[in-house]
């Protein structure tokens, strides 16, 4: 007998509540993971991209968490959907990397690194590509494995079923309880992040802390585009969305930091690099596409998929940033937070 629509709409409802509250905080502390990353990791003419770093943590855990998924489940509904797609999408950003690639043949020269010429640009962008493909599949690849290792260990122990309870045999207690606890995690992130935003203690790190800010509606706009749109035809239409999208809001703050930049106050200057760092890049993912193509394998279908998502990213990079450097203005000093 199936439920009466009150019923329906009322668990629909506290799905949304759920992934919401649980969305929060993980690509809170995602973003977090990625900005601390790339801070220790930049240096003079660094052998990677600092960028490489948190591509390579994110899609480890997303493969770990992926074959724990039965045990994630287990302890807490949709933990499992909090780690993948709330912390290790938002450590990873496809968002930077296509970016970087673009700044790798137009010249563009980060601080930290010594002036390059068309061979060391070539080979800078070579580098990025096969350096984040290279390390973001093998990183999927090996957290599987781990995390197959530890699910078929802890699977014995607890005596836990093959796949995970379906919802009707779910108690009502447990449900309710994993919404209390989503939604408590989701309204003390905000909670204590907010007031960080307005402390003068917190003023060297406040664009780090507006980028939290901003991360969950990036994280949970990818979400929903996956959900809507992966599975409704030959790719990933949802992943590739949010890709594209993420790219094109990082490419717009990105711009914008550089037209006239330092004449727009310090507030302004941090949503941008907030617009960048945590609203288009916990939108884009490298950890979720890694995880796709590693499933699609060696076959055409993943070669159409890295290629579209490759240059649909790297024409939104042209369009938006290349509009203002190519122009009579060009690029202007960059505010700095």
């Amino acid at each position: 007998m199936p439920p009466p629509p009150s019923s329906s709409v009322l668990s629909t409802l506290s799905d949304e509540v759920r992934w919401l509250g649980l969305i929060i905080p993980t690509a809170m502390l995602g973003v977090l993971t990625r900005l601390a990353l790339v801070s220790l990791t930049t240096y003079a003419s660094p052998t990677l991209s600092p960028d490489v770093y948190p591509q390579a943590v994110g899609c480890f855990v997303i493969g770990v968490a992926s074959s724990l998924k039965p045990s994630l489940e287990y302890i807490l509904k949709d933990s499992s959907m909090a780690i993948t797609t709330g912390y290790s999408g938002s450590v990873t950003t496809y968002a930077t990397f296509m970016l970087d690639v673009f700044k790798g043949y137009t010249y563009i020269t980060p601080s930290y690194y010594t002036p390059r010429g068309a061979k060391g640009a070539a080979f800078d962008v070579l580098g990025q590509l096969l350096s984040t493909t290279a390390v973001s599949i093998s990183c999927v690849q090996l957290g599987l494995g781990i995390g197959g290792t530890i699910q078929d260990f802890v699977a014995v122990r607890l005596r836990l079923p093959e796949k995970p309870l379906p919802l009707q045999t779910r108690t009502h207690s447990r449900n309710i309880t994993a919404l209390v606890a989503a939604v408590l995690l989701g309204v003390s992130s905000y909670a204590i992040t907010l007031p960080l935003a307005l402390a003068p203690s917190t003023s060297s790190l406040r664009s780090w802390v507006y980028a939290l800010l901003f991360a969950p509606a990036g994280a949970l706009v990818r979400h929903k585009l996956a959900q809507f749109l992966n599975g409704r035809g030959a790719l990933p239409y949802g992943t590739l969305a949010a890709n594209v999208l993420g790219t094109l809001l990082t490419c717009v703050g990105y711009g914008l930091v550089h037209l006239d930049g330092s004449n727009g106050g310090a507030v302004r200057c941090r949503v941008l690099h907030a617009t960048m760092d945590g609203l288009g890049g916990a939108m884009s993912t490298v950890s979720t596409l890694a995880m796709e193509l590693n499933g699609m394998g060696v076959s055409r279908r993943a070669a159409v998929y890295a290629a579209v998502s490759l240059a649909t990213a790297q024409a939104v990079c042209i369009v938006v940033v290349g509009s203002i450097k190519w122009s009579e203005r060009g690029f202007g000093v960059a505010c700095s937070v």
